[in-house]
């Protein structure tokens, strides 16, 4: 009797075994890898060493050795005890799986059909829904929550001897189920989902989305701010706590493109690419009563300073004068065009005619570039790339976060950008940060997005440096890690994105923002030449009779003593 009973044992490990076999052989083909989980691999029963001797290549993975899964195995494997183990399992390494993929599930020991409820109402909390659960070691069990008899997950209806149980999990209809979504306000991205005449273009394409795969979003009333704590720490962490510990499905983010925010989030295709630029205001003009030696290039100044010293040692050749009085002379010719002796031979004559005919032309040629260069507005310098905001002393105004982003300009170049910051914005909420007090103050840059040019009335006068792209920016619907419905969303959304839909929400929302305009400046237009366009002129003549009465109060202390003293001698 003993002989017969040890003998029914073996025979079931051998049915069991065969079961698990056939069921891997089954619905996991032979080339692809299996990821097999459990919290205790020294506990398992023998029949179950046929999981780890299946041709399949495998990877192994317990609460002591989390390994971060690759996404495109699509085959798991949990061997435990009963619920509460694989609770325990599951809490340690489920954001290193993915949860839209086949689960295979077996407990060890007995499970009743409540019991089995359970566990699949406990496994889809963890956005695990592609489930079947092998019980008793002989049966499989499964369901498909997204039903209308399941009631999105709320109740459960066991399935069993279906031909494929990892297919046909989430119909395309999902039959009014709610999906929980937290948003916080972003200009004319995300305004208010409550009001529907105007919620934001994002608001817009994921009710849309919602729309069509009959989904009910509940928008939470009192969120959290969480881009407050994103500009202030720079990073999600606070949203990434806050979404896992509230059980939120999907919560909108602007990020860099290839981000995953955090182990607990993840995004869905981006709805809108726009990149993030510096940008300045209109080039201010500036004064040009300065600019009287700047007439000329250096070169020329130099070819006539030249043209002096020779016409000066010629002049005393011919005349014979000295070398005082032939200096004086030709002042006098340069500033005067006479000459208060004319030469009497035809060789000086001609010399003097062809230098004052020079002289002559290049006082005309001054002054006219002159009257233009003082009377046409003069702009600062143009800021064509990032060397010409350090080059310049450009102050600018950005959130400290975007020092990560600099980085990729150099260490040192990135360090000169965030010393000409000029406030300090680590604690202003994003909508705080507005475009009102740009175009006011109109005396520094920021970094704008591509997409806030429409705010302009005149956005051909900003300086815009379209090349230096600080990042690209995506504006997001993020959800919480193993979101059963991703793939539909990204479905939707890449329909949408390729219609066009997006731009003419954009335009929509557009409509009724306020839009910015630089002021027009006086100063822009050409003007008639007045005394604010020479002041410099009259300073250096005032210098000038200074000078004149300084050496004409020495000449009549110093030099009438020296007259003097040789009379007396």
């Amino acid at each position: 009797m003993k002989n017969n009973f040890v003998l029914i044992l073996l025979l079931l490990d051998v049915v069991t075994a065969g079961v698990i076999t056939s069921f891997i052989n089954d619905h996991f083909q032979t080339n692809e890898t299996i990821v097999i989980a459990s919290t205790n691999f020294f506990n398992w029963e023998e029949n179950l060493q046929t999981v780890l001797t299946s041709k399949n290549s495998k990877l192994i993975i317990t609460p002591q050795n989390q390994l971060q899964v690759p996404p495109v195995i699509k085959n798991y494997i949990f061997v435990e005890d009963n619920l509460q183990t694989l609770n325990a399992s599951l809490i340690k390494i489920i954001y290193t799986i993915n949860a839209r993929r086949n689960f295979l599930v077996i407990f060890q020991k007995n499970t009743t059909e409540d019991e089995l409820k359970s566990a699949f109402q406990a496994l889809l909390g963890y956005y695990i829904y592609n489930v079947v659960i092998l019980t008793n070691l002989t049966q499989f069990f499964t369901w498909y929550p997204y039903n209308n008899e399941n009631r999105c997950g709320k109740i459960v209806t066991l399935a069993t001897e279906q031909a494929n149980p990892f297919k046909n999990k989430i119909p395309n209809d999902l039959g009014g189920c709610s999906v929980s979504v937290t948003w916080s306000n972003l200009t004319w991205t995300i305004k208010s989902p409550f009001d529907k005449s105007d919620p934001g273009y994002a608001a817009v394409a994921l009710d849309t989305i919602a729309q069509k795969l009959n989904l009910q979003l509940d928008y939470l009333r009192h969120q959290l701010d969480y881009y407050y704590f994103a500009i202030r720490d720079g990073n999600f962490k606070v949203l990434c706590k806050y979404i896992e510990t509230e059980k939120i499905d999907l919560s909108f983010t602007i990020g860099h493109v290839t981000d995953k925010p955090c182990p607990e989030l993840e995004t869905m295709k981006p709805i809108l690419l726009y990149p993030q630029n510096f940008a300045f205001p209109p080039r201010k003009p500036i004064r040009n009563n300065d600019k009287i030696f700047s007439m000329f290039r250096k070169e020329i100044w130099w070819t006539l300073l030249a043209s002096f010293f020779t016409m000066w040692l010629l002049w005393k050749t011919v005349t014979k004068q000295s070398y005082q009085n032939s200096f004086f002379s030709i002042i006098q010719l340069l500033v005067q065009c006479m000459i208060s002796k004319v030469p009497q031979k035809q060789l000086p004559r001609f010399v003097l005619f062809i230098f004052l005919f020079f002289v002559m032309n290049i006082n005309w040629f001054y002054v006219s570039q002159m009257s233009s260069v003082l009377t046409q507005p003069s702009y600062e310098p143009q800021i064509k790339n990032i060397e010409d905001i350090i080059k310049y002393n450009k102050k600018l105004n950005f959130y400290p976060f975007f020092k990560q982003f600099l980085l990729s300009y150099g260490n040192e170049t990135c360090e000169k950008l965030m010393a000409l910051r000029m406030t300090d914005l680590d604690s202003i909420a994003l909508h705080d940060y507005s475009l009102q007090s740009f175009v006011d103050d109109a005396d520094y840059g920021i970094v704008m997005q591509e997409t806030d040019l429409v705010l302009f009335r005149d956005s051909q006068k900003l300086q815009v440096l379209s090349h230096e792209n600080i990042y690209p920016a995506a504006v997001v619907w993020s959800m919480r890690t193993g979101f059963p419905l991703k793939n539909h969303f990204n479905y939707w959304i890449t329909r949408i994105v390729e219609s066009g839909l997006v731009l003419k929400w954009m335009r929509d929302t557009a409509v009724a923002l306020p839009t910015y305009s630089f002021s027009d400046d006086k100063n822009q237009k050409v003007v008639a030449l007045n005394f604010n366009h020479i002041s410099l002129v009259f300073v250096i003549w005032t210098v000038g009779l200074v000078a004149s009465f300084v050496c004409f109060v020495s000449e009549m202390l110093w030099g009438r003593k020296s007259i003097i003293l040789v009379e007396t001698f």
